[in-house]
């Protein structure tokens, strides 16, 4: 119980009126009491206008014509939560129970009332009330945090639905960028490919013109001349579609043998590899099928080798080789690419498969990037890059 409290009592029984207020201030009268009687319905209503809200209320059941539970409807239809003892003399549980579910706070029989007993029902009264109010503080509370969280889910979700739409296009523009730059290439192992044919058939023209000048016409020779020309035409035929192939994207997963990829993927760039001298070696000491991307696949080992390549040329290395080797470990396919160019600066080793991270001076920085997401994100795989002695090696497992 505070130091000062103020209550209105609501008695229409005066002398009953004044026998709670003896009890009241017998029990507390150290207490700054304020007490306030009220005798029917009406006046109680007035003094709540005029004196604000009390601390606590005691209501009798009967009222003249309008009983106590109607008070304590309109004491809470005013948005009062100050506690309600509810007084009754008929002792009939079903008129408690009504006044309990109708807002009050604890009741009392009049004929059972002592100063003990209303000292007990006051303190319990003021303890409920504290309780209560807390309570709704804290329910207060919690709806505020609970609405602030779902503000903040809200504003989270937003920001992961624009991050993963930024993620998307940023994946769909390096896919782009890399399909471009593979368009690229495929342009200059075709321009590779071809030069030595179109040279052929260049010579092979130029001596058919020759002897029709200086000879006359032979049969039998112009038919000769034909046949080469027709199959240096076919082999560049073929080169059209290897490299068509390529570019054409994987639309699901195949059993595919690897060696076969690796073989393919020599025959696209040994031309490229040749002119500058690179030597290619294949080592293939285990070749079974695996569920994968075969052109992707293919992609990947074409930018790691353009990438060895560039390196070994760009050092000037002496004798310098690319090794592709296939082998078998811990029920997984494993294809490592290895060069003797000097190796990766280490500096930047752990973030080569990273977006725009390149050595090269007019480089993308995308190709590895790309090569990750297809290994891993696509068949299920693993790659990653090492420095050995003599350069860098690139390791691509495949379950």
């Amino acid at each position: 119980m505070t130091d000062s409290m103020k209550i209105l009592i609501v008695e229409d029984d005066e002398d009953y009126a004044l026998l709670i207020k003896d009890y009241l201030r017998d029990k507390w009268s150290s207490q700054k009491l304020t007490l306030h009687h009220a005798v029917n319905f009406k006046n109680a209503l007035e003094l709540i206008e005029t004196n604000g809200t009390f601390d606590l209320y005691i209501f009798d059941y009967l009222l003249n014509h309008i009983n106590g539970i109607e008070l304590i409807q309109a004491v809470r239809h005013r948005g009062i939560d100050s506690p309600i003892i509810f007084l009754t003399g008929y002792g009939n549980e079903e008129i408690a129970v009504t006044a309990l579910k109708t807002g009050a706070t604890d009741y009392i029989s009049k004929a059972k009332l002592t100063p003990e007993l209303l000292h007990h029902s006051v303190h319990h009264a003021l303890e409920v009330c504290s309780f209560e109010r807390q309570k709704k503080r804290y329910d207060e509370e919690l709806r505020i945090k609970n609405e602030e969280l779902a503000k903040l889910n809200y504003y989270l979700e937003q920001r992961v639905n624009e991050e993963v739409k930024k993620n998307k296009d940023r994946e769909h523009m390096f896919i782009l960028q890399n399909r471009q730059a593979a368009m690229g290439e495929m342009f200059s192992y075709i321009a590779h490919q071809w030069k030595q044919p179109l040279n052929a058939i260049g010579l092979i023209i130029q001596t058919m013109e020759d002897v029709f000048k200086e000879e006359g016409y032979q049969e039998a020779f112009f038919q000769e001349e034909v046949k080469k020309v027709m199959s240096l035409i076919q082999h560049m035929a073929c080169t059209i579609d290897d490299f068509k192939h390529f570019l054409v994207p994987d639309r699901q997963k195949s059993h595919c043998i690897l060696g076969d990829v690796i073989s393919k993927t020599i025959n696209l760039i040994q031309d490229s590899f040749k002119a500058n001298h690179i030597a290619i070696h294949s080592e293939i000491r285990v070749n079974r099928p695996v569920w994968c991307l075969p052109n992707q696949l293919c992609h990947v080992l074409i930018n790691i080798l353009n990438n060895a390549r560039d390196a070994l040329i760009q050092r000037m290395i002496k004798d310098p080789w690319v090794k592709i080797v296939l082998d078998f470990e811990d029920d997984r396919s494993v294809i490592s690419i290895s060069d003797n160019a000097g190796g990766i600066d280490e500096s930047i080793i752990d973030k080569i498969f990273d977006p725009y991270i390149t050595t090269k001076k007019e480089g993308s920085g995308i190709g590895l990037y790309m090569s990750k997401l297809m290994i891993e994100k696509n068949m299920n795989g693993h790659i990653y890059a090492r420095n050995t002695d003599e350069g860098a090696e690139f390791v691509i497992e495949l379950p």
